[in-house]
C-alpha cells in the first residue's frame, strides 16, 4: 500500500490532538462531524471550545468538543479515541 502522507502510523495522542484542531478551527469538518453523531443543522461551526485530555471527577475523555446552538444551548461531545493497540 502507498504510503502517501510519508506517515506510517499514529498514536492516539496524535488523534487527539488532531481531532481537537480540527473541531475548532475547520468548519467543514466540524460539520461532518455533528451530521455523523446525529447534530448536524442544530449546532453553529466550528465548536466554540476544544480541549484534549480533560480529566472530571466523573471521569476521562480524550477530546471535548463544546458547541453552541443559535438559541444560546450549549452541547458537549465527548470523544473517544482509542485504536487497538495504540495504532491504525
Amino acid at each position: 500500500m502507498d504510503n502517501l502522507c510519508n506517515i506510517s502510523w499514529f498514536m492516539e495522542r496524535d488523534i487527539d490532538l488532531w481531532l481537537t484542531e480540527e473541531l475548532r478551527v475547520n468548519p467543514v469538518f466540524s460539520r461532518w462531524f455533528l451530521t455523523r453523531i446525529g447534530a448536524s443543522d442544530q449546532f453553529a461551526v466550528p465548536a466554540l471550545r476544544t480541549q484534549p485530555s480533560v480529566v472530571e471527577e466523573t471521569g476521562e475523555t480524550d477530546v471535548e468538543a463544546i458547541f453552541k446552538s443559535p438559541q444560546g444551548n450549549t452541547f458537549a461531545a465527548l470523544i473517544e479515541s482509542g485504536t487497538p493497540a495504540g495504532r491504525i
